[in-house]
């Protein structure tokens, strides 16, 4: 398929970006820029890290499935990107090393909570919605200081009772509601989470 600006192929068992509403929702949202250290986290097919390396940027893209690794290996050599993106097998804290640091992270998570039976359902089935919650807790340390994450959730995360601004906060970071449909079946929510910056005082001390 065609998504966004990468040309991709599928392996048996890898989701297809195009098959539900939730990843055309988190790329429209992403303002992907030149020269940029980027996480394309969960990746599957390697869309997310096959279209911010043909803006240039250098990826490190992970998913904890090897039939998605080897698929988004075929998909940056097929759009001529292999300088640009290294696809690491693994979950997040198994692929990523709190030493790496990045501008712009891309996170498209299993939606749903639940035991995946099978490649294809770890795409969207996670029991507890921990790969969600690990990894607004690991952004402190992997976030540059001035970086940014994209972050999709549903909101059944809601209805299992997490509360994306609440983690946020608890992990000294700040979210933003990008865009948040609702598609009768269920509502998306797009978040950009960015490192909270400390106030600044406009007192002035004065001598007596």
């Amino acid at each position: 398929c065609t998504f966004g600006a990468a040309d991709l192929l599928f392996h048996e068992g890898v989701f297809c970006p195009t098959l539900t509403n939730a990843s055309p929702l988190l790329l429209k949202a992403v303002d992907f820029k030149q020269g940029e250290q980027v996480l394309d986290a969960f990746s599957g097919s390697g869309a997310f890290g096959v279209i911010a390396a043909l803006h240039n940027s250098d990826v490190v893209a992970f998913d904890k499935s090897r039939q998605a690794v080897a698929c988004a290996r075929k998909n940056v050599e097929r759009n001529a990107v292999r300088d640009k993106v290294d696809v690491r097998f693994g979950s997040l804290h198994e692929a990523i090393s709190s030493e790496e640091k990045f501008d712009l992270i891309i996170a498209n998570p299993p939606l749903l909570p639940g035991e995946p039976e099978g490649n294809l359902a770890a795409a969207v089935f996670d029991p507890g919605l921990q790969a969600t919650i690990e990894l607004i807790e690991a952004l402190p340390a992997i976030l540059t200081r001035n970086g940014r994450c994209y972050l999709i959730t549903s909101d059944v995360i809601e209805r299992c009772g997490y509360n994306i601004s609440e983690l946020c906060r608890k992990n000294k970071l700040q979210a933003s509601l990008v865009d948040n449909p609702d598609f009768g079946y269920e509502s998306y929510r797009v978040h950009r989470i960015m490192p909270r910056r400390p106030k600044i005082s406009t007192t002035s001390n004065r001598s007596a």
